[in-house]
């Protein structure tokens, strides 16, 4: 009986913390069930052998730290059943060597499947995967309802600290809950950990005094590590006692000065049950995790439910880690010398990047029906989008029977090396086979009997860069390097490996393969998965947002396990672990604090552009990466283009629109304009945004003047009984700033209502209302509705550009601080003829001596054409343009823009190639 009453005792404190939390969330039933559609939407599929591809979603729900599970519930209901042809069932994997298969039909057991508790540092939560729909008796059955119920542990003390890499709120699905629970405040110098020995420390001493200037800087010594802290293994003795001395001093990043055989890597498994390891420091990022979860000896196994394999990773970076992979001193010496060199200059080369890239594989090669893969078209899709505020140089394969795009300049190893020694560059970043030594070029030498196939034994291998490209450089400025090869990074071979010995010659930071690293075939764009996307996302943080080498690093690896696990447009098998596999096995080489700028956050911004047809959103997102406003710096944000609203109950029960500071929506396309139901998701999910405070800017056609609903938070009447064209656009600021306009559409003017403001009018002896702006009584939600399409503003007496900056500004902050900016010098740019055939003439005019950057670019933001000028004088310029590429191949027909960049600032204008 006494045993008895002692165990009741116990358990009211149990009871007593206990807490609940429950969610609703409605997954919207899709308008079609193609299955590039459902990824666009964020849906993954079931992909193992045997199994039909069933859509599933991922949900992350947030609960205060140290808290654990006593119970928890999900369960589906209010099914719709949909017309649509069955799933397919998922087909054998194949690594080239090695198939994975399993005969039969199979059925998932489970419908919702909790994934179990993960943490990020202190942070817990939750996590479940839901596959709404399965086929049954012809038809699709597709449930529209999840509910949640959860009882927890509550711990009742002190809010837990959020680690000092997390920033992303719409991680959650209940992110306001993050203010109740956890403790933001950060300290006032952030902590950076260097591991090695007395020996490396002290040839490191230049880096270690630059570094102290910036963070408080703590030193390891490795030897002692090993002895005083328990492991089965050195790699995990060093992880043991990073988790203790990040759970008393929280630190953001972390720098190994050694080789392998002096600080240790771990060696991690990708693939479920496989005997190939991967050599990654990725386990010392991840400090959360348990990566042998079903003690197999295995560690970070791929696994797809609670229970399954390594199910105890969560894939969060508690840390950035970086290596300097050498034990010479003189070595290290020189390298941390560079690094500091590299941090302390502002010179303009830093923000030119050099882009060689060769094929990856031919269509049709090495199987019948298999897309080509070209690095060039990976670098042209970088130069339209990520880089393009850089000044790149592109080297694409000239030889063989198909040459790729023309370039700057021919793919060669000689021509590559010569670049490398006699030019300065920001950004190295090679596309291309790889060895532990080298990057290759394997080219389709001739087409021998004539079957427009690329047949194996017409091939040959060619060199592209290896360990000798980097010896004797003339050159010897810094440079960061991705090497989008395999094998680049193999730290523990018998050579030293080609991104060790590039630190150790001529960059400052690596980012190389330890061992292979999966493309995808015939890769397209960022959505499709795969080494190319890492390799983009990696370049969209570092480059475009302005991130430290390390936290770029770091949120690409976190972003790849949220979106990338699932399936991608070309596997119709699904991805199971070649995807984790580029996470392991990418290594950064060099100081991960490379760039650090005093934040290592995710983009304090973030825009969705939402077009449902069409394609003008390209030019919008150039824009907005661009954009620095009389408020403060845009340049560090996310742009998000998406053709369809993800359904409630993705990622949050109240819509995962409320990450985004502002969301464009384009529904203006002439052929084919987009018109919002009410009630459906999409009506409901841009309504429920704005009533959380969000800002919107709308074009194209709605219930303009509703009186209840989304339409009614736009304060104006569209009376229809007056139709005017659109020649020119002025705004209601002062200066009167004015743009001209390309598009033919006859409209209804607006009449603004009260609380709405006329921001935008026609030109003309009648000015009428086509833009207006409606902040609410608070000033929380901001609306600006409109009849023009921004893909049709030209530049007048200010810019398109200008005119971005204008509508975000209204929209962040209620209004264009100064309209100075908004009102420059009269365009000095002109072009005649224009349209043209075959050349027209470029002029401008110059206030004083300046540097000059003329970019042209086709509709999708490709740049086809570039003039770079070091140093013109004051006056007037000319320039002919021949309708020509950079390689004077003629161009084709059709609409072209140019942009040019001086110290006055960037003017741009449209061009017609006609012929």
């Amino acid at each position: 009986m006494k045993k008895l009453i002692l165990t009741t005792l116990l358990l009211i404190p149990l009871l007593l913390a206990a807490a609940n939390l429950s969610l609703n969330l409605r997954l919207e039933a899709p308008r079609t069930l193609d299955e590039e559609q459902l990824q666009e939407n964020g849906y993954g599929f079931l992909s193992a052998p045997g199994y039909p591809r069933l859509p599933y979603k991922t949900v992350n729900i947030l609960l205060p730290g140290g808290s654990e599970i006593i119970s928890q519930s999900a369960a589906l209901s209010s099914h719709t059943r949909l017309a649509g042809d069955a799933p397919q069932i998922n087909q054998a994997f194949s690594s080239g060597d090695q198939i994975l298969s399993r005969e039969g039909s199979y059925q998932p057991q489970e419908r919702v499947v909790c994934l179990g508790m993960k943490r990020w540092g202190e942070l817990s939560y939750l996590s479940y995967r839901v596959i709404p729909a399965d086929f049954r008796d012809g038809a699709w059955n597709w449930q529209t309802q999840l509910s949640v119920n959860i009882d927890y542990s509550d711990p009742a003390k002190a809010p837990a600290k959020l680690p000092p890499t997390f920033s992303d709120r719409a991680f959650f699905a209940n992110p306001e809950a993050l203010s109740r629970w956890y403790d933001s405040s950060r300290p006032r110098l952030e902590n950076y950990l260097i591991i090695s020995n007395a020996a490396s420390l002290t040839a490191a001493q230049s880096l270690l005094t630059y570094r102290d200037s910036q963070f408080d800087v703590f030193t390891k010594d490795i030897a002692e590590i090993l002895v005083q802290y328990p492991g089965a293994n050195p790699a995990e003795k060093v992880r043991n006692y990073l988790i203790e001395q990040n759970s008393l001093f929280p630190f953001k990043y972390l720098l190994l000065i050694g080789d392998v055989d002096v600080v240790p890597t771990a060696y991690l498994n990708p693939q479920p049950n496989g005997g190939e390891t991967v050599p990654s420091d990725f386990y010392y990022s991840d400090l959360s995790s348990v990566w042998d979860t079903d003690n197999d000896g295995r560690l970070g196994e791929y696994y797809s439910q609670m229970g399954e394999e390594d199910w105890l990773v969560d894939y969060t970076p508690e840390c950035f880690v970086g290596r300097i992979s050498s034990n010479n001193s003189a070595e290290i010496s020189a390298i941390c010398d560079r690094i500091v060199a590299f941090e302390q200059t502002n010179a303009p080369w830093k923000r030119k990047a050099l882009l060689p890239a060769a094929y990856l594989n031919y269509h049709d090669e090495p199987e019948l029906g298999f897309l080509q893969t070209d690095g060039a078209g990976f670098v042209e899709y970088l130069k339209a989008t990520v880089l393009q505020d850089y000044q790149t140089f592109s080297m694409y394969e000239q030889e063989g029977f198909i040459p790729s795009y023309p370039g700057d300049l021919p793919l060669n190893y000689d021509a590559l090396k010569n670049k490398l020694s006699t030019e300065s560059w920001g950004i190295l970043n090679w596309s291309a086979h790889g060895s532990a030594t080298s990057s290759s070029r394997r080219v389709w030498v001739n087409d021998i009997d004539g079957n427009n196939l690329p047949d194996s034994w017409e091939m040959e291998w060619m060199s592209m860069v290896n360990r000798q490209s980097f010896n004797n450089l003339s050159n010897t400025d810094g440079t960061v390097l991705f090497a989008a090869s395999c094998n680049n990074g193999m730290l523990d071979g018998q050579d030293v490996s080609l991104g060790e010995y590039s630190l150790i010659k001529k960059t400052v930071a690596s980012l190389a393969a330890t061992r292979t690293g999966w493309y995808k075939i015939g890769w397209r764009n960022a959505g499709w998965g795969g080494l190319s996307s890492y390799n983009y996302h990696w370049l969209e943080n570092y480059a475009a947002n302005g991130f430290s080498v390390g936290a770029a690093h770091g949120f690409t690896n976190l972003l790849h396990t949220q979106i990338y696990l699932f399936g991608d447009p070309v596997d119709s098998d699904g991805i199971i672990y070649p995807e984790l596999q580029n996470i392991y096995t990418y290594m950064l080489f060099g100081d991960p604090a490379i760039g650090y700028s005093g934040s290592a956050s995710m983009p304090e911004h973030s825009f969705l552009i939402y077009e449902p047809t069409g394609d003008s959103a390209y030019r919008l997102q150039s824009a907005l990466h661009a954009m620095e406003t009389a408020h403060e710096s845009l340049n560090d944000i996310n742009v998000v283009i998406t053709d369809v609203l993800i359904p409630v109950g993705a990622y949050n029960p109240e819509s995962y629109l409320d990450q985004f500071d502002a969301i464009f929506c384009l529904f203006a396309e002439p052929s084919e304009p987009h018109f919002i139901i009410p009630f459906t998701d999409e009506y409901n999910q841009l309504d429920s945004y704005l009533a959380g405070g969000g800002k919107l800017y709308l074009e194209g056609p709605g219930d303009w003047g509703a009186l209840d609903g989304f339409f009614s938070r736009f304060r104006m009447h569209q009376p229809l009984n007056t139709i005017v064209p659109i020649e020119g656009i002025n705004a209601e600021v002062t200066g009167n700033p004015n743009w001209s306009y390309t598009g033919e559409e006859l409209v209804s003017p607006f009449i603004a209502l009260p609380g709405g403001t006329p921001l935008f009018m026609t030109t003309g002896e009648t000015p009428w209302q086509i833009g207006v702006y409606t902040p609410s009584t608070t000033g929380d939600i901001r609306t600006i509705g409109s009849l023009f399409r921004l893909a049709n503003v030209e530049d007048g007496s200010s810019t398109y550009q200008q005119m971005v900056e204008l509508i975000v500004d209204y929209l962040l902050f209620g209004g264009a601080v100064s309209t100075n900016d908004l009102v420059q010098q009269p365009q000095s740019l002109k072009i005649w003829p224009n349209p043209f055939n075959p050349s027209t003439t470029i002029s401008f005019d110059l206030a004083g001596e300046s540097p000059v950057t003329i970019g042209i670019y086709n509709l999708r933001g490709q740049q086809v054409y570039s003039i770079n000028e070091p140093n013109l004088p004051a006056g007037t310029h000319s320039i002919a343009f021949r309708g020509q590429d950079q390689n004077g191949s003629n161009l084709p027909s059709g609409i072209y823009f140019i942009r040019l960049q001086s110290k006055q600032g960037m003017q741009s204008r449209k061009l017609i190639l006609l012929k």
